[in-house]
């Protein structure tokens, strides 16, 4: 089929299936070799939302149509890391839609130094994919695959040549089929028709002839090549070093300079070849093209030839590509020509194509092979070179921050940052420091991402560069909100709004607008920062940045669940759970995963927080995120003890410090303690919690968190009460009512508890105050409770969780049923 044809095919597909998809169809090109003309969507789209808008495009197109879907991937050890990703993202977006399915993959075993065995091994750990080895074949499965190559039947097959057979091929397939080719080119079997069917029958020098077999498949098949006439050795090799599939065309061409004599032979050369079950026709007339039955058949031709032969045809091979394609408006032509480039032992034009080659898969985020074509470019780069080589680093520093490898982002950064300050050039010099920039946001190196902003702006004091200035100013800002210089920030990232609206749709406007958002949402103006992130959430569909769209969903979802509406919050960050399994990014998985926990931790419903806290702790696990696994821990104790599990509370407790306090994390240690306080309680174990809130209460005192300061008092105050100590737990209280007077618990995580412990504390002391802070802490509780608009989730709010059924027992007893506030 014809490029134009393939185009006018997929396009007539997607007109009919997903219309909405078009604009994004020039990214197939580098899969299936369509051609479509690139649009403003892809043009505009970074490397990341490159390989997101593929995924989304690709899964669009296959989820087009209604029902069960399989596919089946041949030779997958072959895929590059490009369609591994795919793979991945298309299997996670049919678990997320629960799309029935059936995907299998055939492929080699991966040997542990492989550069994707990691992709193999996520599809066993993330999909739980079903591994299905396939051994040698048994005698029985030799005996018919030997029946079925003769088209004898399986019982006629004569003894001495299934035992030949079972020893020499040691239940390989390929190797019965070479070796059968072999013996009946020797004359040593054939197959005669007799009245009782078609009969295998051996020669009687059967035995001797087979002992001058070669005994390895290579060596078979040498050794039927070796018996082939020159001129179709020749088709042979020359077909060897185009490739497993080669065009017609093509290998004409080459023939033409190599020896003209040959071409007019040569369909029936390759005849002859698929007669022989060597090669086998794939495309028919007017694209003829021939694919090698075996890729050890091609490799093992291809060694036949001198290096001499290899350098002169691989050279005709890449002349060929370049006089028929255009190079970089056909991106799968750039690996081949680096390969054949390499092997003609041309410097120059590997070079050129291996540059080429790593900036065409970083676009399609496929890293590994990115880096391995920017290393060898650089190779082949000289010193004089200088601004060849700035961009090739430049490269080479992308593929490390994709890839996560800070060690060499470092190092590959200080080349960067030398190679500019020698050519005193202002656009290396800023190129430079947003590289630094970002890579100190990443880190947390805050004063280095002010420091590279500053540079930035100091070079272009003039007016004009808006894109460096705009990216300097969102990482200025960035930084100073993580300092808590929320004023300065704000300056910063408005002026890089200002100086970006000349790109409404762009990735860099997702960012600062997010920014905005949670600027605003600091100073408590609500509005604003839904506005904000409303607009990114636009911006980031209309370019298709799924992972900026995700993080808007979450921020919206954050910014509900903080004014009330949980469920509201919860399908917000299920959206976000979708895609960000979609783009198989983890980090952020177990991060919405933790939301969602916390919030159904939140609503009383236990057992759906349990699982996603586990979800979340599995990713943590998985991607080494051992800060994060110490607050998944904190989260889970939390969680027990409102089951009344304080068994599993105390022991993930364990785990949870043990992390947090190695790593030196007082906010997360402070929640932790809390909830070990409180599992205390419940055991009565008034003394170790007397120890533990002393400690929760040091801890947020230095950190100066006011509301969780409170928690901390009320449980140490019902801790001291539980001694006996009531003068104490008295004294203690005095630091907490006030605040309770003035309903001012903001940034308590659960000021209920801090009513509870109170509560409970004034009734041990016979306060008078107790009936006035229960109906207090009744009244907040119902009001909470009518925000939940689902039944049964308000139902599990009041009943479930331990401090919402004591207070509303209370209540109950001292007021009678009927004055409980209603709720809904």
């Amino acid at each position: 089929m014809s490029t134009p044809e393939r185009r006018e095919r997929v396009l007539a597909f997607t007109l009919e299936n997903a219309p909405e998809q078009k604009p994004r169809l020039p990214l197939l090109n580098a899969l299936l070799r369509v051609d479509f003309p690139q649009n403003e969507l892809t043009t505009s789209l970074t490397p990341t939302l490159r390989q997101q808008n593929l995924g989304i495009l690709v899964g669009a197109l296959l989820l087009s149509r209604p029902g069960p879907l399989t596919l089946v991937f041949e030779d997958a050890h072959w895929m590059d890391s490009l369609s591994w990703e795919l793979l991945i993202g298309l299997l996670h977006s049919l678990e997320a839609r629960q799309h029935p399915a059936m995907v299998v993959l055939a492929l080699r075993p991966l040997g542990s130094g492989h550069p994707h065995r990691q992709h193999l091994e996520r599809l066993y750990t993330q999909i739980h994919a079903q591994r299905i080895r396939l051994g040698a074949l048994p005698p029985h499965a030799l005996q018919n695959l030997v029946a079925s190559r003769l088209g004898v039947a399986a019982e006629e097959l004569p003894a001495p040549l299934l035992r030949l057979v079972q020893r020499r091929s040691e239940g390989n397939p390929f190797y019965v089929e070479e070796l059968l080719h072999t013996l009946q080119e020797k004359r040593l079997i054939w197959v005669e028709q007799t009245i009782r069917g078609p009969r295998c029958i051996l020669s009687a020098d059967f035995e001797r002839g087979s002992q001058t077999i070669p005994p390895t498949l290579q060596g078979l098949i040498l050794a039927r090549i070796d018996k082939m006439p020159p001129e179709r050795q020749l088709v042979l090799k020359v077909a060897s070093v185009i490739g497993r599939t080669f065009a017609y065309s093509m290998l004409a061409d080459a023939l033409q300079r190599i020896l003209p004599s040959v071409l007019s032979n040569l369909q029936q050369e390759l005849a002859l070849l698929t007669e022989q079950d060597i090669t086998q026709e794939e495309s028919p007339h007017p694209n003829l093209t021939y694919v090698f039955k075996h890729i050890i058949t091609q490799e093992t031709a291809y060694q036949t030839l001198l290096f001499s032969q290899r350098r002169q045809l691989h050279r005709l091979v890449a002349e060929w590509y370049e006089q028929h394609f255009t190079p970089d408006q056909n991106g799968f032509l750039l690996p081949l020509l680096v390969h054949h480039y390499h092997h003609a032992e041309d410097p120059h034009k590997e070079k050129l194509y291996a540059r080429m080659a790593g900036e065409q898969a970083l676009r399609q985020h496929a890293h590994t092979e990115a880096l391995a074509y920017f290393r060898r470019a650089l190779e082949l780069s000289p010193p004089t070179e200088a601004e060849e080589r700035f961009e090739i680093l430049l490269g080479l520093e992308e593929c490390y921050h994709w890839m996560g490898n800070r060690k060499s982002q470092e190092n590959i950064l200080r080349e960067i940052e030398t190679a500019a300050a020698l050519m005193q050039r202002p656009n290396w010099q800023a190129r430079g420091a947003l590289r630094r920039a970002r890579y100190g946001r990443v880190v947390g190196d805050y004063d280095a991402v002010i420091k590279a902003a500053r540079q930035v702006l100091a070079l272009f004091p003039q007016s004009g560069f808006h894109r460096y200035k705009a990216q300097a100013h969102y990482e200025w800002g960035n930084a100073l909100w993580q300092h808590g210089a929320y004023d300065e920030a704000m300056e910063h990232l408005e002026q890089a709004l200002h100086l970006n609206d000349d790109q409404p749709n762009s990735p860099i406007r997702v960012l600062v607008l997010k920014g905005l958002g949670a600027l605003y949402n600091e100073r408590g103006e609500n509005e604003n920062a839904r506005a904000c992130y409303e607009q990114a959430l636009h911006v980031a569909r209309t370019i298709g940045d799924r992972r900026g769209e995700a993080a808007a969903l979450g921020n919206l979802g954050n910014l509900i669940s903080d004014q009330g509406d949980h469920l509201r919050a919860r399908e917000f960050y299920l959206q976000a759970l979708e895609i960000y399994r979609e783009v198989s990014s983890w980090r952020a998985q177990s991060m919405v995963l933790n939301n969602l926990g916390a919030l159904a931790y939140y609503l009383g419903n236990y057992t759906e927080a349990q699982d996603f806290y586990e979800q979340s702790l599995h990713i943590k696990w998985k991607i080494e995120d051992r800060p994060g696994e110490g607050m998944t821990y904190a989260n889970l104790s939390g969680l027990f003890y409102a089951m009344g599990d304080t068994g599993n509370a105390l022991a993930y407790n364990d785990k949870a410090l043990e992390i947090l306090c190695d790593l030196e994390l007082p906010f997360w240690e402070g929640l932790a303690r809390q909830w070990r306080g409180d599992t205390y309680l419940t055991l009565e174990a008034w003394d170790e919690a007397v120890q533990t809130f002393q400690q929760c209460v040091e801890l947020r005192r230095a950190q100066g968190h006011a509301g969780m300061l409170l928690e901390s008092l009320a449980g140490l105050a019902a801790a001291q009460a539980g001694t006996g100590a009531l003068n104490e737990a008295q004294a203690t209280l005095d630091e907490v009512l006030p605040r309770l007077d003035m309903n001012t618990l903001e940034g308590a995580v659960d000021p209920l508890r801090v009513y509870w412990r109170t509560y409970e504390v004034l009734k041990a002391l016979h306060s008078s105050r107790a009936a006035i802070v229960l109906e207090a802490a009744t009244q907040v509780l119902t009001q909470r409770a009518r925000a939940i608009y689902n039944t049964e989730a308000r139902r599990m709010f009041l009943e479930n969780v331990p401090e919402h059924r004591a207070l509303l027992a209370h209540y109950r007893h001292q007021y009678g049923e009927s004055a409980i506030p209603a709720v809904g």
